[in-house]
């Protein structure tokens, strides 16, 4: 059997106590959703002795499943979409693309988280009216780009956590507890979105510090030692393991990435609004050229008007002088 590496494909398992006084072996998957399944598997040899026994598995041979439950269908805008869980900003979308099988996960509107209540199928639909303006900018730096930026401090704490607790739930305790494993070091997070408001450390290593899992074990289930730190050496190298963005960056590098995008989108910000305000200028100064007022233009028509005018009234007085001279003196020959 292949040793499992990714946190989220291991199981922790704990013994609870039912109310009738009984023992039952709990198993708990690192990741939520419907569509994730515990698979019993047998020893080397096939065999189901060891899971039959710790109540895994039916008397028939089938996998004793304790709850069941589906994933939900909805319509978005249009396309339909499975979700594992109700309350969602990802979901996985029905195309053709992958034969209708809905195994990616897609962000189904950007800012909007979702949130299924009514039994049965859902239709939701959308109409985004607001297209551009002071507005949209307002709305999408609120529901877009402020809402990516906790996206990454989500991935961040969620990461965190459960590379943390995987490493720590291995590890032994101190003193009176360094026979105690399986102590979370951080109270586990159940989904990545909103990981980072709730990131916390476990308070039962705030009351008690020996709880905190620092040693090894030997293989058999023993301590290493108070003295023996290698769990501890292991979860401070986490700072330069890649296990953030897929696992092609470390803390430091996630982080350097997460400050050199904000610069990028800052200085991108500014050329595009310097862009706009050179092109709100040029479409004002075209404005202004066909319908504005210029100052000097109305002076030279004033002058021009008057001079007109001047002309006229020279032109009418003349006209009436030589009417005068016409009608007045002429008339009087040859009386």
């Amino acid at each position: 059997m292949a040793l499992l590496q990714s946190p989220e494909e291991w199981l922790r398992a704990s013994v609870e106590q039912a109310p009738d006084g009984t023992y039952y072996l709990a198993l708990e998957s690192q990741v939520i959703g419907e569509a994730q399944r515990i698979n019993v598997l047998g020893d080397e040899n096939g065999g189901l002795y060891v899971a039959s026994n710790l109540g895994l598995l039916r008397s028939d041979g089938t996998t004793n499943f304790m709850t069941t439950s589906s994933d939900a269908l909805f319509t978005f805008d249009g396309k339909n979409y499975l979700s594992s869980v109700n309350r969602f900003a990802e979901a996985r979308q029905i195309t053709s693309a992958d034969g209708y099988a809905a195994k990616t996960m897609s962000e189904v509107s950007p800012g909007i988280t979702l949130e299924l209540k009514k039994e049965g199928s859902a239709s939701i639909t959308v109409d985004h009216h607001v297209q551009g303006g002071k507005i949209y900018g307002t709305l999408e730096a609120r529901d877009d780009l402020i809402l990516s930026h906790l996206a990454s401090f989500d991935e961040l704490a969620y990461r965190l956590a459960l590379e943390m607790n995987a490493l720590h739930y291995s590890g032994h305790g101190m003193g009176e507890n360094s026979a105690l494993t399986g102590t979370a070091f951080f109270v586990p997070l159940l989904k990545q979105r909103g990981a980072a408001s709730s990131l916390l450390i476990n308070p039962l290593l705030e009351k008690d510090t020996s709880l905190i899992a620092a040693a090894a074990d030997d293989g058999n289930g023993n301590t290493l030692g108070s003295g023996d730190g290698t769990k501890a050496l292991a979860m401070a190298r986490l700072k330069q393991t890649k296990v953030l963005s897929g696992g092609s960056a470390d803390f430091n590098e996630f982080y350097l990435s997460f400050i050199a995008e904000i610069g990028a989108q800052g200085k991108r910000t500014v050329t595009m609004a310097a862009n706009q305000r050179a092109l709100t200028d040029q479409i004002n100064a075209q404005r202004q050229s066909v319908m504005g007022v210029n100052i000097d233009e109305e002076m030279m028509d004033i002058i021009k008007f008057q001079q007109a005018f001047n002309a006229m009234a020279r032109y009418i007085t003349t006209i009436d002088e030589m009417l005068d001279t016409i009608i007045n003196r002429m008339g009087t020959v040859g009386r």
